[in-house]
């Protein structure tokens, strides 16, 4: 194939399903553009909006970097009201933003244009509804960590025809866990 293919995989335990997305690039015009997200300096999983732990009233700040050569770079910062059930835009440009959890769950985005195309980079903050520390096994729930070739990561820049080795863990997994893996584009 040519340009970016997209990969997922999905974890079930027979009450939910989650599914964790993984992006392999090829730069194909000489120009590549990578977004990466973060969340208080901590690289995060965009990619199918995974839920970042958080507590309501915590302040956050979402970043997108951007690594490219090119110069024309500009961003839109978008919280999901509810209520309205549409995108409103935030009045911050810049590669960061400051937030407040104000609900259990809350969503952001950040549209990104370099020269004429457009990336979107998506931020789910879930807040946990119990008090306990910030490590994962304080709190006993449940999250996912992406690897690609054994490295922690979601993203990968190669080329085309290479061999990956896509993986997850599931760390503190409720019992039943099963997975199924796609290759977007192609039918389940």
């Amino acid at each position: 194939g040519n340009g970016t293919e997209y990969y997922e995989c999905e974890a079930d335990d027979g009450n939910a399903k989650f599914i964790y997305g993984f992006e392999l690039h090829e730069d194909t015009e000489g120009t590549s553009v990578t977004c990466i997200p973060y969340i208080d300096g901590e690289r995060y999983n965009s990619y199918n909006a995974e839920k970042y732990n958080c507590a309501v009233g915590q302040s956050l700040t979402l970043r997108a970097e951007v690594l490219t050569e090119e110069d024309n770079i500009s961003r839109v910062w978008e919280y999901y009201d509810d209520n309205q059930g549409e995108w409103v835009k935030q009045g911050e440009k810049g590669e960061s933003i400051s937030v407040k959890v104000a609900s259990e769950f809350d969503k952001y985005r950040c549209i990104i244009t370099v020269d004429e195309e457009k990336y979107t980079l998506y931020y789910d903050l879930y807040a946990r509804s119990t008090g306990g520390g910030d490590e994962p096994g304080e709190e006993e729930y449940t999250y996912v960590v992406l690897y690609v070739n054994g490295k922690e990561s979601s993203e990968i820049t190669d080329s085309i025809g290479k061999t990956v080795n896509l993986s997850v863990d599931v760390v503190n997994p409720p019992e039943n866990v099963t997975y199924q893996w796609y290759k977007l584009g192609d039918s389940y």
